[in-house]
């Protein structure tokens, strides 16, 4: 019989530490690190908290006193892929093991039981609920709670980060970043080869989007103790070790390992480059994508003049575009056609196009370029006033 009251007494005192990206930085990568780490409490994925609770939860929009056992329910539902894996193909967690063929599986009914144990007498708050649900998952998985320094809570998106931080202000915030080249360059080419949706003139737009307005929103937060992590450097053991002191916890060896409830991961479904069989961690060649090779000079170029601050703070190469004459030509080359928009200006793409009818996918394919010319405009003019600060990031 577990003793509930004993085990929040020792939860309740758990430090938070968000997690944030921006996207195809790698950061299931990392959470996958730290997924066996004996002193931090984590859970199978990212998860997408207030949207269940603010959103989806019917047991929350009742008159009175909300029904824990109904709403420990409502949450297996809504997270069902996260505790038995085999649903999770998005992430092939349905393909663990050395095998391959194994996946997390929690007993529902356990989970069930301690998450309404672990309520019991308690006031059914977000912040509350949250911190049973990663208690009650790790008493599921055998994590020995009282051995645990912090609680990792894999946020993903940074606008889901404001709400969270109402409930746990003085929470760690950690960012995974990467080369912005390497991040366009992954999330148009990854999404469109395993989504067809994904593959028009709209996409690239809204990559480079997400990148530079998650970083505006991360930033606009004000004073959090906020720090960065490079996916290119989740193979230094010197700079783990500098992320585990900050976030209160040893090194543990079962980072060199990448898993998934103890059982060894192999990458989700949208990544290209596998793992070799003797790899368990992490793989420069996995993450290689080629970029340099894959944009044109004049995108280097916008790269380096919208990101070179950013690529400066974090130390990836890049051309400094300061002078009068590269500002100008960038200026231009902003409004020309890139390289994941050239396709459908093409005069073979827009003639069949128009074969078919498509007038309407035609005008698309001048417009979403304009768009993305007009975003980088604003964007070139703020850069131009100054002013940029990014998150320090961990180094050795």
């Amino acid at each position: 019989m577990t003793d509930y009251s004993s085990v929040w007494k020792t939860a309740e005192q758990l430090p938070w530490c968000a997690f944030v990206t921006t996207g195809r930085t790698g950061s299931d990568f990392f959470h996958s690190l730290i997924d066996s780490h004996p002193e931090i409490l984590v859970f199978n994925g990212q998860i997408q908290f207030d949207q269940f609770w603010f959103d989806t939860a019917k047991s929350l929009k009742v008159e009175g006193e909300p029904d824990v056992n109904d709403l420990a329910c409502e949450f297996i539902s809504f997270f069902l892929s996260r505790l038995r894996s085999r649903y999770d193909l998005f992430d092939r967690k349905n393909q663990l093991g050395e095998n391959q063929n194994q996946s997390v599986d929690v007993n529902l009914d356990e989970f069930r039981e301690h998450l309404v144990g672990l309520m019991s007498g308690r006031p059914i708050t977000s912040a509350t609920f949250l911190r049973a649900v990663y208690v009650a998952y790790g008493l599921c998985t055998g994590q020995d709670i009282a051995e645990r320094k912090v609680i990792f809570h894999h946020l993903h998106q940074v606008k889901r980060l404001p709400q969270f931080l109402e409930d746990v202000p003085d929470a760690k915030v950690l960012f995974m970043t990467r080369d912005p080249r390497a991040i366009y360059v992954s999330g148009v080419e990854h999404w469109r080869k395993h989504y067809p949706i994904a593959d028009n003139p709209a996409f690239p737009m809204q990559i480079l989007h997400r990148t530079h307005t998650d970083m505006e929103k991360l930033m606009a937060l004000g004073d959090i103790n906020i720090m960065a992590l490079r996916l290119e450097d989740l193979g230094n053991k010197a700079i783990l070790e500098n992320a585990c002191e900050w976030l209160g916890v040893s090194y543990a060896e079962t980072m060199e390992q990448s898993t998934w409830g103890g059982l060894r991961w192999w990458g989700d479904k949208i990544s290209s480059n596998r793992a070799a069989k003797e790899e368990k961690g992490f793989s420069p060649s996995v993450i290689k994508n080629n970029w340099d090779q894959k944009l044109v000079a004049r995108e280097l170029a916008i790269f380096d003049f919208l990101y070179g601050h950013a690529m400066e703070t974090y130390g990836y190469p890049y051309r400094d575009r300061s002078s009068v004459l590269a500002r100008l030509w960038i200026a231009i080359a902003i409004w020309l056609p890139n390289t994941y928009e050239q396709k459908y200006l093409s005069p073979a793409h827009l003639i069949s196009q128009l074969a078919k009818g498509r007038v309407k996918d035609i005008l698309r394919a001048f417009y979403h370029p304009l768009r993305r010319a007009r975003f980088q405009t604003l964007v070139r003019k703020k850069i131009a006033s100054g002013g940029q600060t990014y998150p320090n990031r961990f180094t050795e």
